[in-house]
């Protein structure tokens, strides 16, 4: 038997090759489906989830999340917690929840506080993979 090395690297790596587009498929349907659940404030999280190539040594993979920090925490969540070293935590409030002077825990657009609730984890992103195909999906 003699393989067609340069048809099987199209068949299996080709742009338009049906591995590539299958991959290109569930990527595309899981950012969609982790954009319709991630969590939105501003919309800038929800904006910043995308996926892009990340192939190399002949496999073909992609690669979908978001590159800003703070989704991570929304999508594992985080326990309550307090200060490490000093005796409060000092923050700027949510946008569109200003904290004004004279109010219990605010003072001029600062919160100080002793203890913060933890955020729920919402996993938008294994959630929009486990929708998006039907093979087993485990979360490390």
């Amino acid at each position: 038997m003699t393989l067609n090395r340069s048809e099987l690297d199209r068949l299996l790596t080709g742009d338009r090759g049906p591995v590539k587009s299958k991959v290109a498929e569930i990527a595309r349907r899981t950012v969609n489906e982790a954009k319709r659940l991630a969590p939105v404030d501003s919309g800038e999280g929800r904006a910043s989830i995308h996926w892009e190539w990340r192939s190399r040594n002949g496999l073909v993979r992609a690669w979908a999340g978001t590159t800003l920090d703070y989704m991570y925490y929304q999508h594992e969540g985080t326990e309550a917690h307090g200060p490490k070293t000093a005796s409060v935590m000092v923050f700027r409030p949510k946008q569109g929840h200003p904290q004004r002077a004279g109010r219990k825990g605010g003072r001029g657009g600062k919160v100080f506080a002793t203890w913060v609730e933890g955020v729920k984890p919402h996993p938008f992103m294994v959630n929009g993979l486990r929708a998006s195909t039907s093979w087993p999906i485990k979360k490390l």
